[in-house]
């Protein structure tokens, strides 16, 4: 199964959860800033572990993965998703149910694209370099086919290489 379905999968599972959450809260009298606020911190930890397993990561260091996982998602949810969802409120009018339904769904499928992009480059690793391997592991990153022979890896840590020097005896005696 490719990344992209799996991202999906994971994604809609997780959406259904927030919409769901976020409709209790909106029922229960919340407005739709707070009820935004809530139902995406408690989506947060669950999207991580799917999205984990979604892009097959596997850093040594989990915690780094998920430090960016959550600087990504803290500037996606609570700030671009936000303005959105503001943005969404004032075009459709209201914070009733449907048209604030509407506005998380907005910004919603913004935080999606914006999730899918950093989460693939950012926060669980470059994509796939055709072969499946690269030099450097991070954006911009390349495979080592492309690096001139004395610039792989192991020969680039080796130092400049010189010609042999050329031993002639010159003969001062004339």
């Amino acid at each position: 199964m490719n990344t992209l379905l799996r991202f999906g999968l994971v994604g809609a599972c997780t959406t259904l959860l927030d919409l769901t959450l976020f409709n209790v809260l909106l029922a229960l009298g919340l407005g739709v800033g707070p009820s935004h606020a809530l139902s995406t911190s408690v989506i947060l930890p669950i999207s991580y572990v799917g999205q984990r397993r979604a892009f097959l990561a596997s850093d040594r260091r989990p915690w780094v993965q998920a430090l960016r996982f959550v600087l990504v998602t803290v500037v996606g949810a609570y700030g671009v998703q936000s303005c959105v969802l503001a943005a969404g409120v004032q075009i459709f009018g209201s914070s009733a149910p449907l048209p604030a339904n509407l506005a998380k769904l907005s910004a919603m499928a913004v935080g999606i694209a914006w999730n899918f992009a950093l989460f693939r480059w950012f926060v669980f690793g470059s994509p796939t370099v055709k072969g499946g391997e690269g030099v450097g592991g991070g954006v911009g990153s390349c495979p080592p086919s492309s690096l001139p022979r004395s610039q792989t890896p192991s020969k680039a840590l080796q130092g400049p290489v010189y010609p042999a020097a050329s031993h002639s005896h010159h003969d001062t005696s004339t």
